[in-house]
């Protein structure tokens, strides 16, 4: 199995701009694409791959910027973490802009769309989280170790977990939601089918345009 990056591998200041399909990877962080100090633009979709630990579609590490940009699809992918996209690291940001996509994908554990720790993740408006699932934790994002997540607009929907449907905050993390942001239609096993907010976690809405609705 590889290592980093099942079909691509990204490093140090350089730049990959997926406009194409990255399809049934294997790696064991960041099944089909792995970035570190990198640049990563996706335009295009990236499905179907598996990562046998985090990151299944995509994993960005340290101060790497990934754009997942209008129209862009991230689907069908699974890890143990982050079955979607997994990003750890102060710098790292994983911005998903409008129209863009992450659907139908499972972690083992925690996060199915997403998980984040230290880093940042934000949605634009139109952007969508929908129909991920996780063993345990945030089914639609996992947030943890001071982890941001703005919406300024966008949707987390139908997403299941054991704890936190929509999504799951833990060690000091943040979410912030404007601009008629959504997290509806998620469910959880156990506890806060919407979402889990734990260990001196935050949640901000902004002038009743944000709804967190189970």
């Amino acid at each position: 199995t590889i290592e980093n990056g099942g079909c691509v591998s990204v490093l140090f200041n350089s730049t990959v701009e997926v406009h194409g399909t990255i399809s049934h990877c294997i790696g064991r962080k960041g099944g089909a694409l792995y970035g570190d100090e990198a640049h990563l633009n996706v335009s295009g979709s990236i499905h179907s791959s598996i990562a046998l630990d985090e990151g299944g579609c995509l994993y960005t590490y340290f101060f790497t910027d990934t754009y997942v940009l209008p129209g862009a699809r991230l689907e069908r992918c699974r890890a143990k973490i982050g079955a979607g996209v997994y990003s750890i690291g102060s710098g790292a940001l994983v911005h998903l802009q409008s129209s863009s996509s992450i659907s139908d994908s499972i972690a083992s554990d925690s996060g199915g769309g997403v998980a984040v720790r230290a880093g940042v993740l934000r949605m634009d408006s139109d952007a969508t989280i929908y129909n991920c699932q996780a063993q345990q934790n945030g089914g639609g994002v996992m947030l943890d170790s001071g982890a941001l997540m703005t919406m300024s607009g966008g949707r987390i929907s139908k997403c299941k977990a054991k704890n936190g449907g929509g999504f799951a905050t833990a060690s000091d993390s943040r979410v912030v939601m404007t601009n008629k942001a959504m997290i509806d239609s998620n469910s959880a096993s156990q506890d806060g089918g919407g979402g889990v907010v734990e260990s001196h976690a935050k949640v901000f809405t902004s002038t009743a345009c944000a709804y967190v609705i189970v």
